[in-house]
């Protein structure tokens, strides 16, 4: 398990992130890190830097949980192991680990299922932890919006991986439809989609609410519509950033999401806050519906 480091020694925030109860007993927090730093272009990804944004991103959230968003395949579990012992008082309770498994790796193995556990465990002992909160398969094997048989293979050894317990919770990356409808046995606690008020589709949110699937979302504030004359009257009427106005859109639809805060250690405390800063009010329905049209490049008239 992750040490537990020293004593709790910082203030502990007044207000955690609200959860999402997407498995019995299982919570997930609303709010994530991309916590990708070292893709293999060698470049920085995700939108976040680590040894920057991952201390400030944990403490600006003492009390609550914590949620970080990772994969093997970002070359940056051991790092995230790395910088989260390196922060005083942090328990591995306070923590929300999401990784997945890498389709370049599983999808032609000769063993599929084997190659899944295979990965699962090699996250468990980079992360150094007894358990990763939710994994997920990224990506499916056929990019053309197919089932394919390695795809059920690699669900069957992510629901082993569930009964061992060394996951949590489990779900699947860009699936469509029929990719999930093809899986044997449970379907998935989660689907993680890029949604964003820009570009999203409402026939697969449609799906995963009647299958009781959870969508969290990437791609949040990189569709974000900030200079929208509705978005940025929003802005104003709710005294907030438009990148907050696509943040709460978001929580109204019921998602959760995975943000990134930067690679600039003198903003990223501004980011972080922002990025979290999304729970003290609601649009109205009629706000949140016109902004679900923006995408139909509607001409709206501002509301009033």
């Amino acid at each position: 398990m992750i040490m537990l480091l020293l004593i709790y020694a910082l203030a502990v925030q007044s207000n955690p992130i609200p959860t999402v109860e997407i498995s019995p007993g299982v919570f997930y927090p609303t709010i994530q890190l991309g916590a990708c730093t070292d893709c293999p272009t060698k470049a920085v990804c995700c939108g976040s830097n680590l040894s920057v944004s991952l201390p400030v991103w944990i403490d600006q959230q003492r009390g609550g949980v914590a949620a970080i968003d990772t994969q093997l395949r970002y070359n940056d579990t051991a790092i995230v192991e790395t910088e989260i012992t390196k922060i005083t008082g942090l328990s591995r309770d306070s923590l929300w680990i999401t990784s997945k498994i890498d389709p370049k790796v599983f999808c032609d193995a000769p063993d599929v299922k084997a190659t899944v556990l295979s990965m699962v465990q090699t996250s468990l002992r980079q992360l150094n932890t007894t358990h990763i909160d939710l994994m997920l398969l990224h990506e499916p094997c056929d990019q053309t919006g197919k089932p394919h048989p390695s795809d059920v293979l690699a669900w069957d050894g992510l629901q082993q991986a569930l009964a061992n317990h060394w996951v949590r919770s489990i779900g699947v990356d860009k699936f469509v439809p029929a990719q999930i409808d093809a899986l044997q046995g449970s379907k998935p606690n989660v689907l993680m989609a890029e949604v964003s008020m820009s570009n999203h589709d409402e026939s697969l949110l449609e799906y995963c609410a009647k299958h009781n699937i959870h969508v969290n979302t990437f791609g949040v504030l990189h569709g974000c519509m900030m200079s929208d004359p509705l978005v940025v009257q929003l802005s104003e009427k709710y005294n907030t950033t438009a990148s907050q106005i696509c943040g709460v859109w978001t929580r109204q639809r019921g998602m959760t999401m995975a943000v990134g805060v930067g690679t600039n250690p003198s903003t990223v405390l501004q980011y972080t806050k922002e990025d979290l800063d999304i729970f003290s009010f609601n649009m109205t329905a009629l706000e949140i519906d016109h902004l679900n049209n923006l995408q139909n490049d509607t001409q709206l008239k501002l509301l009033v």
